[in-house]
């Protein structure tokens, strides 16, 4: 029973961390377009998907790796 509780949890904390992750890129997005010249938008832009990814990698790889 004690599973199906952290489970359910396990799944809202995900949904709101996926949420956050979602609005600070919207943020980070709006903070490149107002500051930055274009090509500097584009060297931001890939970090900014470089580190997105890691960061989905990071958390697939720890989730599979508790199992």
């Amino acid at each position: 029973m004690n599973w199906i509780i952290l489970s359910l949890a396990a799944g809202l904390f995900q949904a709101s961390r996926n949420a956050v992750m979602k609005r600070l890129g919207h943020e980070l997005d709006e903070y490149i377009n107002v500051l930055w010249d274009s090509e500097t938008k584009e060297r931001a832009e890939s970090y900014r998907a470089d580190l997105m990814h890691s960061l989905l990698l990071e958390s697939v790889f720890t989730k599979y790796q508790k199992c």
